[in-house]
C-alpha cells in the first residue's frame, strides 16, 4: 500500500497572488491487489474551500497488465471521478448561477484497454492497438450535457527503451446536446503524432 497527502493553496503555477486564500486537502491511497498481473486500486479524495464555499472531489482507478503469451500483453486502465466544478460555477454570470456551488458537480469515467504485441523485427519493436472510451459531464445536476469520446489508436514503437513511436488514430466526440459554433459540438479529429527520445 502507498499513500500521499497534500495541502494546496493558490491559483496554480506561476501566479503571484492567491484569489481567495482557500485551502484544499487531498489524499491518495494505492493498494496492490496482484503482483503477477500488476493490478492496483487507487482511491482519491479531497475537500476544501473556494471563495469560502465548500468543494470536494472523489475518485477511484484500477490498472492491470496481463501477459497473454510471450509476445502479447493486455493492459487496462479504468478511472472514475466526481466533484465540485467550481471553475465552471464561477465562470458563469452571477445572474445565471444557483445559490450553492455544490449544485455544479462534474463526473466522468474512462476505460482504456490496450493490446501490445512484441514484434522485434529490425527496428520495429512493438505494435499496439487501443481504444479509449470516456464519458464526462461538467454539470450533471443542472443543465447536463454528457460528452462521450472514443479514441481508437494504432501505435508502432521503434528501437530499444522507447526510442521512437508513431501513433495514429481518431478522436470522436459526441454530445447529448450538440451546439453548433461552440466547443460542445460533435466532431471527429484525425490524430498522428511522433514521439522521439533523444
Amino acid at each position: 500500500m502507498n499513500y500521499a497527502v497534500s495541502i494546496l493553496n493558490g491559483n496554480g503555477k506561476n501566479v503571484e497572488m492567491d484569489k481567495d486564500n482557500g485551502k484544499q486537502y487531498s489524499s491518495r491511497w494505492v493498494f496492490g491487489l496482484s503482483k503477477e498481473h500488476k493490478i492496483n486500486l487507487g482511491l482519491n479524495g479531497g475537500f476544501g474551500k473556494v471563495f469560502k464555499e465548500d468543494v470536494f472531489a472523489l475518485g477511484a482507478d484500477i490498472t492491470s497488465d496481463f501477459k497473454i503469451t510471450d509476445k502479447l500483453s493486455f493492459d487496462l486502465q479504468i478511472e472514475y471521478k466526481q466533484g465540485t466544478n467550481h471553475n465552471l460555477y464561477y465562470s458563469l454570470p452571477i445572474a445565471s448561477r444557483t445559490d450553492n456551488v455544490a449544485d455544479c458537480q462534474m463526473r466522468g469515467i474512462y476505460f482504456l484497454p490496450n493490446f501490445r504485441y512484441e514484434v522485434d523485427y529490425k527496428k520495429l519493436t512493438a505494435f499496439e492497438i487501443s481504444c479509449r472510451y470516456e464519458t464526462f459531464d461538467p454539470s450533471y445536476k443542472i443543465d447536463s450535457n454528457v460528452r462521450t469520446t472514443y479514441t481508437p489508436m494504432v501505435s508502432l514503437e521503434f528501437g530499444k527503451s522507447y526510442t521512437g513511436r508513431i501513433e495514429m488514430g481518431f478522436e470522436i466526440d459526441r454530445f447529448d446536446k450538440s451546439i453548433p459554433d461552440t466547443s460542445t459540438y460533435n466532431d471527429n479529429l484525425f490524430l498522428i503524432q511522433l514521439q522521439l527520445r533523444i
